[in-house]
């Protein structure tokens, strides 16, 4: 029987090769040409998530704590935290090496559709580096990235032009440049601006306005600089052209938003032309939930009345605690994302 490597099936190696971490993935493309050959096959790298750090491609940590094989090409992996970082013995050439892996793989990250940053250090000139040789990304999540400023932002549309999702929460990216993001890119469906302090009234309004017949996903929990107004004007463009929103988060926004703005919100959803024409008539799941909410069950419950499309996910389930109740609550959680 032929135990060599290179006697497995393209096939059977690619389908095990998708399984793989980064850093095994390029262990893996060291064994033979095949391997190689097969490593570097677009369906792979295609659905792949890559994380990024300030210095270079994160790889993905391993379930065992025996440090991966050094791969004959000179790659070390460092262990940092709970991932591994593409390194060298010498620290110096960490940014060197990184770029060589950029180089070579250059093909493959072109394929590449997922991007985040975990460790939230980067900097624009990092995450502009990396979306200059992913041009098919379509999802980006950078949260927490405060050292990210308003000016990577017109690079996004233009490096990124094929994105549907980006989450910019907990960033002091401010109304002008989520203004500008949700108008130039033509794609996007989901937006996180959560917690982000210099998002104000002109912010929610403008991006509510510009994305309402398009957005699928919007989450803009915690955004204390908005007022009641804000949220009661961008909740109205929402209300009259939403018809593809599947997902809001509102939640711990008790100071601005009330039972009032709600039942507006509701009221407008059901005086529209045609009301109830949502896609593949789902229910709208709005997050309310956060410290300090005063919405009691009978007002949530009289808003959905107006509206049988909205799903209002509440604190007030909590106050049922049997076993039912509970099961309840966390089945709503798991449904919204």
């Amino acid at each position: 029987m032929n135990t060599s490597p290179a006697w497995l099936p393209n096939e059977v190696l690619q389908s095990i090769f998708e399984k793989l971490d980064l850093d095994h993935l390029l262990i893996a493309g060291q064994i033979c040409t095949q391997w190689r050959v097969n490593t570097r096959s677009n369906s792979i790298w295609r659905n792949m998530n890559i994380s990024i750090c300030e210095k270079g491609i994160l790889c993905s940590a391993s379930h065992s704590k025996r440090r991966p094989p050094t791969p004959k090409t000179g790659f070390k992996f460092s262990t940092r935290l709970n991932g591994c970082i593409l390194s060298t013995s010498n620290s110096d050439s960490i940014l060197k090496i990184a770029k060589e892996v950029v180089s070579s793989l250059k093909p493959q990250l072109a394929q590449i559709q997922y991007l985040r940053a975990p460790f939230h250090d980067i900097t624009d000139a990092h995450l502009i580096q990396f979306m200059t040789h992913m041009p098919e990304i379509t999802s980006i999540s950078v949260e927490r990235c405060r050292h990210l400023s308003v000016n990577v932002i017109p690079f996004i549309p233009t490096l990124c032009p094929k994105l549907t999702s980006i989450d910019l929460s907990n960033t002091y990216m401010d109304d002008a440049a989520f203004r500008f993001l949700v108008r130039n890119s033509h794609h996007l469906e989901e937006l996180t601006l959560s917690q982000c302090p210099k998002v104000t009234d002109e912010g929610i309004i403008g991006i509510c306005k510009i994305m309402a017949s398009k957005i699928r996903v919007l989450k803009m929990a915690a955004c204390f600089a908005v007022s009641k107004d804000g949220f009661r004007k961008g909740l109205a463009n929402l209300a009259l052209t939403g018809e593809k929103l599947e997902y809001l988060d509102i939640g711990s926004n008790a100071a601005s938003i009330d039972y009032e703005v709600m039942m507006e919100f509701a009221t407008l959803r059901t005086t529209k032309v045609q009301p109830h024409h949502y896609v593949d008539n789902k229910k709208l799941v709005i997050n309310i939930m956060g410290d300090g909410w005063e919405f009691t069950k009978d007002e949530v419950e009289s808003v959905q009345l107006i509206d049988e499309s909205l799903n209002l996910i509440h604190n007030a389930r909590m106050a049922n605690h049997s076993e039912d109740g509970v099961k309840e609550y966390l089945s709503y959680l798991m449904n919204a994302y």
